[in-house]
């Protein structure tokens, strides 16, 4: 698989956003579906971002938003797009909205619009608008964005708003302090196509409910792909580096087994230099795809900032011991309220709040 990533890299990805560059063209898009860590479809989405000017996903629908204020695995879509962005000072795009149905409505135009922006993306463009809906072309992925819709007329308020709160989130800087290893990689050790995938099921939903869950905690965390941390990062002192940001802290996430050979020696680094690791599993097993023990060995030469945790909850704990929470509440908020905040020059702080759940929050 990554011989696969790195000839997609070489032969496409890399001269197409080359020749938009020498060209004074923007290059954007997002891959075919969102199915990570499946590599058959796209192997390692985050790293090819670094080849886009404005770095792209596709999120249609938004049916699980509607009916259950969540999506842990298009929230990570979310993460992994917005943290690239972060990372190499560029703006986070989606497509959004499209096949909503006819029947879709202002509120959950204005719950998803929030949902995507307070996760990070802040450009968006609306799937799509109808040349003609005459014949079957009205049942072609609904709804359009155009006056064949009853809510059109009023859409304009909708829209204001999105363009208002993109203005904000692209003020300034973000200033995550969390970075979170993608278990991409491991993913391609267990990769097959002639069965079931169960281990790569499991590796989504439990990468998807620790995403969701930080989020839900209001954690300001970042995700790092091995990719971009190859072509990017940096230890200096007790910070991981990666392009624009800078990192005080590290989770080691679940289904961690295999890292690249090039990760290791940055590692090294950081934690020479006293960074820290929270980890919920053990160090990988594999490096490049095969038995090594120089993570594990990392591991016990730097016991000491090298933490072992038991869940989402202690993992939490520990954060908030090492890293003050940027925002408290006087009462716990449930699940969906999300939370971004951009650091201006002059010292302000832009912060955005959206409750994405389908009850009302009160909190002060």
């Amino acid at each position: 698989w990554q011989t696969v990533h790195d000839l997609w890299k070489e032969n496409y990805f890399r001269p197409l956003f080359q020749w938009c560059d020498r060209h004074n063209l923007r290059f954007t898009g997002h891959w075919m579906e969102h199915t990570w860590p499946e590599p058959w479809i796209s192997p390692d989405d985050a790293s090819l971002y670094a080849y886009e000017h404005a770095p792209g996903i596709d999120l249609l629908e938004g049916a699980n938003i509607r009916t259950q204020g969540k999506d842990p695995h298009l929230l990570f879509t979310i993460k992994q797009v917005a943290s690239v962005a972060h990372q190499l000072g560029r703006r986070a795009f989606c497509e959004a909205y499209g096949v909503s149905g006819w029947d879709s409505t202002l509120e959950h135009y204005k719950r998803f619009g929030d949902w995507l922006m307070v996760h990070g993306i802040d450009f968006m463009d609306q799937h799509l608008a109808f040349s003609t809906v005459r014949g079957a072309q009205k049942r072609d992925h609904p709804q359009s964005f155009s006056d064949v819709s009853a809510w059109w007329p009023y859409y304009k308020v909708h829209g204001d708003y999105l363009g208002r709160v993109s203005f904000l989130l692209t003020r300034g800087e973000n200033r995550n302090r969390v970075a979170m290893l993608e278990p991409t990689t491991s993913g391609f050790l267990v990769a097959r196509r002639a069965g079931p995938n169960t281990e790569l099921e499991a590796m989504r939903l439990d990468n998807a409910g620790l995403n969701q869950y930080l989020a839900d905690h209001q954690a300001d965390f970042d995700l790092a792909d091995e990719y971009i941390l190859e072509w990017f990062g940096k230890a200096a002192g007790r910070k991981l580096v990666v392009g624009k940001a800078a990192y005080d802290l590290v989770i080691w996430p679940a289904n961690l087994i295999n890292v690249r050979g090039e990760t290791v020696p940055l590692l090294e680094r950081y934690l020479a230099g006293g960074g820290q690791i929270i980890a919920l599993s053990d160090p990988a097993a594999y490096v490049n795809g095969r038995r090594d023990e120089r993570v594990k060995a990392l591991c016990e030469r730097y016991r000491s900032q090298w933490q072992r945790v038991s869940g989402n909850d202690e993992l939490l704990q520990s954060i908030q011991e090492r890293l003050k929470p940027r925002v408290t509440f006087d009462a716990a908020l449930p699940a969906g309220v999300g939370f971004s905040e951009r650091y201006l020059e002059n010292g302000s702080r832009i912060l955005f709040f959206a409750n994405t759940g389908l009850g009302t929050v009160k909190a002060r």
